[in-house]
């Protein structure tokens, strides 16, 4: 539990700054900067000494919880991390844009705080241009839209779903768009079963290397256009269960998408999708859609078998999975379970 009511954050650069966003009505009660107390509080300090480098502790306390923290940094460029960790969010219903084109914000501490009446998300991590990772291990079970949640986060690499819950979003448009250093996405905790709008949700993800969508549920989806537009490096797409029955003439669903995408849908359920799927190859019944004990071997564009996954053959060897090592190789990691040919040194060693 949370006993305080604080913010704090590091900023960077001299003379007058904004600490929160310069039209928001979330004022402090309280500020320190580097851990004295001002005399006056507000929107922005002043700091006097220093050149463009430096980092300067701002902390701000609240007397009662916040219901809204809506475009609470949006624009701050210069803020460079932030903890939230130790604010009472147990009113808060609104984090729309929270951290929206803070372009150096590199860290965000959110620690155990209590999200489970926020219902706005939508566009809180909008153009965060220098997030390399987040870790988004809190209660969503009332979010209502995650449109733009991460929309040109074009430095995030890895986004942490665990215990994320999409089972109130009605809206994903955008959400993660443009976010150019994502190879991966682990959505299969997703449950998408309000979800009326998806345009554009993958758009320009242009790093984007294997998707499985297999647990998506659109059978209410609207709008699915530009889903995948420019998804140029994806090698493995499942949308086995996509369901386009309700979808609203599509457009650009796929566009700059390699024609050898190793690719599965059902055909019953996307009539809708029929001109866009001209020229692929649909083929469920590759290994990539056998099931969950499967990895994709980006440099040979295809799926193997994922022996860390097997509870029986747990050693890899040239792309196959062994109970123990073959004759010849052996064993060079027992974190990675991967064998590897003996070499002469090898030999010397066990005499």
């Amino acid at each position: 539990s949370i006993n305080e009511n604080e913010i704090t954050l590091t900023i960077k650069g001299t003379g007058e700054q904004y600490i929160v966003y310069e039209w928001s009505y979330i004022r402090p009660s309280r500020v320190y900067i580097n851990g004295v107390l001002q005399s006056t509080t507000g929107i922005k300090v002043n700091i006097e000494e220093g050149d463009e480098n430096t980092e300067t502790t701002i902390k701000m306390e609240w007397d009662s919880p916040l219901t809204k923290t809506a475009n609470m940094f949006f624009t701050l460029s210069n803020i460079i991390n932030i903890d939230i960790s130790k604010l009472d969010t147990s009113s808060l219903t609104d984090m729309g844009g929270m951290f929206r084109s803070c372009s150096s914000l590199t860290s965000i501490n959110f620690g155990d705080i209590d999200t489970s009446k926020v219902k706005n998300m939508a566009g809180m991590f909008y153009t965060c241009s220098n997030l390399i990772s987040l870790d988004l291990n809190f209660n969503t079970s009332s979010i209502e839209s995650t449109m733009n949640m991460f929309a040109e986060c074009t430095s995030l690499k890895s986004v942490n779903f665990h215990n994320f819950d999409t089972s109130k979003v009605s809206d994903m448009h955008s959400m993660f768009q443009s976010c150019k250093s994502l190879t991966t996405l682990d959505l299969s905790s997703f449950d998408t079963s309000l979800v009326t709008d998806m345009g554009n949700i993958f758009e320009n993800c242009n790093s984007l290397i294997s998707l499985n969508l297999k647990n998506f549920n659109t059978s209410k989806t609207v709008n699915i256009n530009n889903m995948f537009y420019g998804c140029s490096s994806l090698i493995s797409l499942n949308l086995q269960n996509f369901d386009s029955s309700n979808a609203n003439d599509p457009q650009h669903f796929f566009n700059s998408i390699r024609k050898d995408l190793i690719f599965c849908f059902d055909i019953d359920k996307v009539s809708a999708l029929s001109s866009s799927f001209e020229g692929y190859n649909n083929n469920c019944n590759d290994i990539c859609f056998a099931g969950d004990n499967i990895k994709l071997n980006v440099e040979k564009e295809e799926c193997i078998e994922d022996c860390k996954n097997d509870d029986t053959n747990r050693l890899e060897y040239k792309n196959i999975c062994y109970q123990t090592c073959p004759d010849d190789t052996h064993v060079t990691s027992d974190d990675l379970f991967l064998c590897q040919k003996k070499p002469e040194s090898y030999y010397l060693d066990s005499d």
